[in-house]
């Protein structure tokens, strides 16, 4: 990712964090869709298009946040249950997405380490247990299927140390760690009794910023390796 990308991205990012801070609307509106839009041309630029399927699935999920985050700014208030809905299978599907892309990103797939299974699916059926008695019926399948979803998705970013290089696989790693912990934030500043959340806003969309960069970093350096190992195989098979 080059430097200058990166400091537009960083630029917007404390533009819209500003605009949170501050609670002002329309600076909220106008860039909070920016955000991964542009990780998306960013993601995009430096991979020199999309060759792979997993570079695919990857942009893909990319698209599915950015709706998301579109429908979630709607959600707030007595008539905001449905774009909260829409937001989060939206960000459900972009979940799926990257669950692919980090498959696909590992050639021949991974095995699914167990410890690491059990420490992510017991933090998200904690979660899921705690915030039960505030959930109605709807919401209650609704968020055991996404915390469900969120976890397999750091699960299968910790597989892909085993044959991702140890950069790109711990960028995923965070960031899907950093997505788990903002979405927890939401879930518990939507439906948690009695709990005071520190500027939760901020919170959110810091970790939430962060996790979206770490895993579009992880995945160009991904993708790198790939094409890097592809072109010395064509080069040592001169009848491939």
């Amino acid at each position: 990712m080059s430097k200058l990308a990166t400091w537009l991205f960083g630029l917007l990012a404390i533009s819209h964090l500003l605009a949170e801070y501050f609670s002002h609307s329309v600076a909220i509106y106008a860039t909070k869709p920016l955000l991964l839009l542009s990780l998306a041309f960013i993601f995009h630029r430096s991979i020199n298009g999309l060759q792979r399927l997993s570079e695919r699935w990857l942009i893909a999920g990319l698209f599915f946040s950015c709706g998301g985050d579109v429908f979630l700014m709607f959600s707030s208030g007595p008539s905001g249950s449905p774009f909260f809905i829409s937001g989060l299978s939206s960000f459900l599907i972009a979940h799926i997405c990257y669950i692919l892309a980090f498959y696909h990103f590992t050639p021949r797939g991974i095995r699914i380490h167990l410890l690491a299974a059990l420490l992510f699916y017991v933090i998200a059926i904690s979660l899921v247990i705690y915030l039960w008695p505030a959930l109605d019926s709807v919401m209650r399948i609704a968020v055991s299927v996404y915390a469900l979803t969120i976890s397999t998705m750091g699960i299968f970013a910790y597989g892909s140390y085993q044959k991702l290089p140890f950069r790109a696989a711990t960028f995923l790693l965070l960031g899907a760690m950093s997505f788990i912990f903002s979405d927890s934030i939401i879930a518990l500043n939507k439906f948690g009794v009695g709990l005071n959340i520190w500027m939760p806003r901020i919170t959110i969309m810091s970790s939430y910023i962060l996790a979206q960069f770490l895993i579009v970093s992880g995945a160009i350096l991904a993708s790198s390796s790939q094409r890097a190992l592809d072109s010395s195989g064509i080069a040592a098979s001169p009848n491939r």
